[in-house]
């Protein structure tokens, strides 16, 4: 079930001495197996015991986090072909975003903006985005992608630069967190939110959405905005979208309470 292949940056030399010994399963490394970093050990001990790893610094990390706490996800697509007016081909566009928000006292909202039309979506993106996260509060993202798409955007759109480039400071990287703070043995070697999100909370899959995967949503945009979809099936893929991109935001909301849920456990042991 956890072959070795799974341990994260297993270099070649380390997989063939491993089955030199006759080892296929993590679980079965001895602990004083030569060879291993440090990730690699935790990763073993994960998988052997059956207990999560959580480091001992995670609550600080966590703790550096403010008020109101923010959840962003966004969705772009890249046509070869360029869609807007001073765009290149593979140019990537951003055209939805979801954000969940949970205030001091444990309150949830979510708001979204998808675009739908012919226009660029670039600068309502922006505007919605800005107004949507306000001036306060950590922003948890899941990888840098968005930190990317903002700084891009910022040099895009010079009339929202310094407000965009204020975003990326209260950015907080949970799939970075996850990778140094935090190990489950149902991980498999993957960090991926579509992997970390049902083995912390084994109640929330993507199972039940049409878009199960973040490669789909561009497909379903493009045939969206296409002018020959029909209304019905136009309204089919905006809901669609809308599903897949909240679950996102809202699998990061999940797996930041499991953390912190998790971490209380392991300080009162």
């Amino acid at each position: 079930d956890h072959y070795i292949e799974q341990l994260p940056r297993a270099r070649q030399e380390l997989l063939e001495d491993l089955r030199t010994a006759g080892i296929q399963d993590i679980g079965d490394i001895p602990l004083d197996f030569p060879g291993l970093s440090a990730n690699q050990q935790r990763v073993r001990d994960a998988v052997a015991t059956g207990r999560p790893y959580v480091g001992p610094e995670l609550a600080d990390v966590i703790s550096q986090a403010t008020y109101p706490l923010h959840f962003l996800d966004f969705e772009t697509f890249n046509p070869a072909l360029p869609a807007y007016s001073g765009t290149r081909p593979y140019q990537i566009i951003p055209f939805q975003w979801s954000l969940h928000v949970l205030d001091s006292s444990g309150d949830l909202s979510n708001t979204s903006f998808l675009h739908d039309g012919a226009a660029d979506p670039r600068e309502a993106f922006c505007k919605s985005l800005i107004e949507a996260v306000g001036p306060y509060g950590t922003i948890f993202v899941y990888s840098s992608y968005e930190k990317t798409i903002i700084e891009q955007l910022a040099r895009e759109f010079s009339q929202y630069q310094e407000r965009l480039l204020a975003l990326p400071e209260r950015l907080l990287d949970l799939l970075a967190l996850v990778r140094t703070h935090f190990y489950h043995h149902n991980f498999h070697g993957s960090y991926s939110i579509k992997t970390v999100l049902p083995a912390m909370a084994p109640d929330m899959t993507y199972s039940d959405l049409e878009i199960q995967e973040g490669s789909l949503a561009p497909i379903f945009f493009a045939r969206m905005i296409a002018p020959d979809t029909d209304e019905s099936e136009r309204e089919r893929l905006r809901n669609a979208l809308l599903d897949y991109c909240k679950r996102d935001t809202f699998a990061m909301v999940r797996i930041l309470q499991e953390l912190q849920s998790m971490n209380k456990t392991t300080t009162s042991q």
